[in-house]
């Protein structure tokens, strides 16, 4: 019987402000709201619901329940409410007139309905926001070109191309067009920008209405209940438009788990931010996480890590991915890469110390779960498993994992790539990895597709690395 003393590194957790790992209750929903524009006045009777913007044209309808509903709207906007009545009356309580999007061909159409040569345009595409949120002063569409949510990756966009599900699902959060067609109860394949749309400013911002998020937000920038975009929700329009309309983190909209799971034959998605950020993903020595916050959660009660005693990142990812310009208002958020910038950090510790105290700790404990695994593939994996260029333990579609090994056939590093030398064990024969086994290999995906290296949840990352050498020591003394 072979026994593998894993290296223990002892962490210290005060520099993450870590709590215990424990199971926890379903916490209420935290979101965050904000009252209509200032320069919409809203007011609200038993029979009346009137929008004021200062025009002079006002129409009236009267709704299904026998209420009157009298909306002003100014400008351009006022000529499309005869025939677009709910869309321009939304429209009216924002800054926004319909032709600053449609072009002033909008006018031309109210004139003649019924000429098709004045159909003005439509699109979801970014460059029509860069006509207005281009300046010096608020680069929105320059910083946002920069990041990666203003390209469609190729192997997302080859996968859509495959089949209707395909589209569907990975669309969803991929292709802008596409998530805009679900949105708004249309079939995605026919999307008029085609399935090439990266994530625009329409995907987060609602173009035609004041939601109560700020900046026109569809989702809040912070909650706490956990959420998964599943397979099944994303079937038919209605499903995923009743999804969507969760009131949930408006970027777990899309970095969410997917409902991913230790029994699963394949790796999880690279999008596991939002639960890992709740520590409610992956499989811990005592059973499932439920709930276990870090410190960067978002939660009040982080404050009292804080060295003011009153600060926490009550936005949560805004916080720290999209931080104020030095010489912006406190409002403004930027749109570039969205990697982390650590000027946030200094609110608790210094950032890029704590950074460069966890990294190699927790990289180092990666390379202890792979020695592992692979010690557990040279010793005790079935035969089946051990054929030529075959990790036994790996997903039948390889995870993206690849290290490199010193003179004596240890683990030395890693990293990840797109492309990796090897395969995992087939659909049939991922049946014969061990139960342990599958766990560990969960929780070190987990981890390594966070992508923060530990940061979003120190904790969870301690509890599952250590949860998966765990699992692999149970098995080896077998």
């Amino acid at each position: 019987m072979k026994v593998i003393a894993f290296s223990r590194i002892i962490v210290v957790l005060a520099l993450a402000g870590a709590v215990p790992l424990t199971a926890g209750t379903s916490p209420a929903t935290r979101t965050a709201a904000t009252s209509p524009p200032a320069a919409t006045q809203v007011s609200r009777t038993a029979t009346r619901i009137g929008v004021n913007r200062g025009s002079t044209t006002s129409t009236a309808r009267t709704s299904t329940t026998g209420t009157t509903i009298t909306v002003s709207a100014s400008g351009s906007s006022s000529s499309c409410l005869t025939c677009h009545y709910s869309v321009a009356a939304s429209v009216a309580s924002t800054p926004h007139q319909c032709t600053g999007c449609h072009g002033a061909s909008a006018l031309n159409h109210a004139a003649a309905p019924d000429d098709p040569s004045a159909i003005p345009s439509v699109s979801v595409q970014a460059t029509v926001c860069a006509v207005c949120h281009s300046s010096s002063q608020r680069p929105v569409y320059p910083e946002w070109t920069s990041s990666g949510h203003s390209e469609v990756t190729p192997g997302a966009l080859s996968a859509m191309r495959l089949s209707s599900a395909n589209l569907k699902i990975c669309g969803a959060c991929h292709s802008g067009s596409v998530r805009m067609a679900l949105l708004d109860g249309r079939n995605p394949a026919t999307a008029s920008d085609g399935l090439n749309v990266p994530v625009v400013c329409v995907v987060c911002h609602d173009q035609h209405a004041a939601t109560g998020n700020p900046a026109q937000l569809r989702n809040p920038v912070a909650s706490t209940n956990n959420f998964h975009l599943l397979i099944a929700d994303a079937s038919s329009a209605s499903a995923f438009k009743a999804k969507a309309a969760a009131r949930v983190n408006l970027c777990a909209q899309c970095h969410n788990d997917r409902g991913a799971a230790w029994t699963d034959s394949t790796a999880p998605h690279a999008s596991v931010q939002y639960n890992y950020l709740l520590g409610a993903v992956g499989m811990l020595s005592g059973g499932p996480a439920t709930f276990n916050p870090g410190v960067h959660s978002g939660l009040p009660s982080a404050a009292s890590e804080s060295l003011s005693g009153t600060f926490y990142l009550a936005n949560q990812c805004v916080d720290c991915h999209m931080q104020a310009p030095a010489n912006g208002p406190a409002s403004a958020h930027s749109h570039d890469t969205f990697t982390l910038k650590y000027g946030v950090c200094a609110n608790c510790h210094d950032g890029q110390l704590a950074q460069t105290i966890f990294t190699p700790v927790f990289s180092n404990e990666v390379v202890s779960v792979i020695s592992g695994l692979n010690i557990w593939a040279a010793t005790k994996a079935p035969a089946a498993l051990r054929i030529g260029g075959t990790v036994a333990w790996e997903y039948s579609t390889p995870g993206g994992l690849f290290w490199q090994t010193n003179f004596s056939g240890f683990v030395a590093s890693w990293t990840q790539n797109s492309q990796v030398p090897f395969k995992g064990p087939s659909l049939a024969n991922q049946a014969l990895i061990p139960d342990n086994i599958k766990k560990a290999r969960f929780d070190l995906y987990l981890f390594v597709n966070d992508g923060s290296l530990g940061v979003h949840n120190p904790t969870l990352s301690i509890g599952l690395l250590s949860a998966a050498e765990d699992f692999i020591l149970d098995e080896l003394n077998q």
